[in-house]
């Protein structure tokens, strides 16, 4: 009797159970957590998959490879039916490994931010890429500066030209090296810039993994080293975190001009994001402008994704448009001072 009494008891525990096991776990792997971007995007990630249906684990890898790469093998080993994997890859050269895994596996995969090699993308048909499109962003970012300096034969003479040659001297604040958004954005920028008409020189370029510190430290050695010529004359940032750090450098300077606009006492600024800070910059006047990085358009298409993939939608007749190799850019929009309070953050 005792015995029948604990298994009684315990039914309702395994039935529980069971009913828990069959709740599908959406296993999210970021790069870092301090991020101020994906910060941004994997709070809308965890918004819109937020469902009765599903349970959503993140895990954050602190910027090192080896970490994430034991957390995704790890989740691989657990209940592989009712598992899904969303990665924001530290290294997208070992995204390859990560697609191995899934095609063995025979599930599907979400990478964003960061894109996959095309050979990578190509090794398995149900591996996905969500992200910005960097190319429109760094054309969007030499379009801003065109509105701002009226036209290339506009600019010899300018107050923009600080030295008088017609030739805008640049510093570059790039993302990581070999990422592909920080350089094709910066690309898509040079080639832009270059097809409506402007000379340009690049004085400096700098590789700030998307940091604002780092970007501090870095700009102001190149501050320094360009005070005797005073010659820099815009700054194209990969990201508004990173022109940011240089504007606070500026600010934080014994020398600086606190009365009059800050752009024409020094120079125009432009990112990529509007983040919250980023857009509260352009409001206070330090930073030009930037490029939308839409993260709850991203975060919506990565939702339907996952959705499409647990109950079997037809994918690439979906709402979302992928291309060729399964890949997804949401655009982005320009934002100044005029169009800035339209975000919603």
């Amino acid at each position: 009797m005792k015995n029948k009494l604990k298994v009684f008891l315990l039914l309702p525990l395994l039935l529980l159970s069971s009913c828990s096991n069959n709740k599908k776990l959406i296993n999210v792997f970021i790069y870092k957590e301090d991020d101020t971007f994906i910060k941004s995007l994997t709070s809308q990630i965890l918004i819109n998959l937020n469902s009765p249906d599903y349970n959503v684990e993140v895990q954050y890898a602190a910027g090192n490879q080896n970490i994430q790469n034991k957390q995704i093998e790890k989740a691989f080993t657990w209940d592989i039916e009712n598992n899904y994997y969303i990665i924001n890859a530290v290294d997208r050269l070992s995204a390859s490994a990560f697609v191995e895994l899934a095609k063995k596996n025979y599930k599907p995969l979400i990478f964003i931010n960061r894109e996959p090699l095309n050979d990578t993308m190509q090794m398995y048909d149900e591996c996905y890429y969500i992200g910005s499109n960097p190319y429109l962003e760094g054309s969007n970012q030499a379009t801003l500066l065109n509105s701002l300096y009226g036209g290339a034969n506009k600019y010899l003479g300018s107050t923009y030209d600080k030295n008088g040659d017609g030739i805008i001297q640049l510093v570059l604040l790039k993302g990581e090296l070999g990422h592909q958004d920080a350089e094709s954005r910066t690309r898509s920028f040079i080639d832009k810039i270059s097809s409506l008409g402007y000379k340009y020189e690049v004085l400096e370029t700098s590789y700030c993994n998307w940091d604002r510190k780092l970007a501090n430290e870095s700009f102001g050695k190149i501050y320094v080293k360009h005070a005797q010529t005073n010659d820099i004359e815009l700054i194209v940032s990969n990201n508004d975190d990173m022109a940011l750090g240089a504007i606070d450098y500026i600010r934080l300077r014994t020398d600086y001009k606190r009365v009059g606009d800050f752009i024409d006492n020094y120079f125009p600024i432009v990112g990529v994001d509007a983040t919250q800070v980023g857009c509260e910059a352009i409001e206070n006047g330090y930073l030009y402008g930037t490029v939308y990085n839409d993260a709850k358009e991203q975060a919506k298409a990565i939702s339907w994704l996952v959705d499409a993939f647990i109950n079997g939608l037809d994918v690439l007749n979906g709402p979302y448009e992928f291309d060729r190799n399964r890949v997804l850019y949401i655009p982005g929009e320009i934002i100044t001072i005029e169009n800035v309070k339209e975000i919603q953050l």
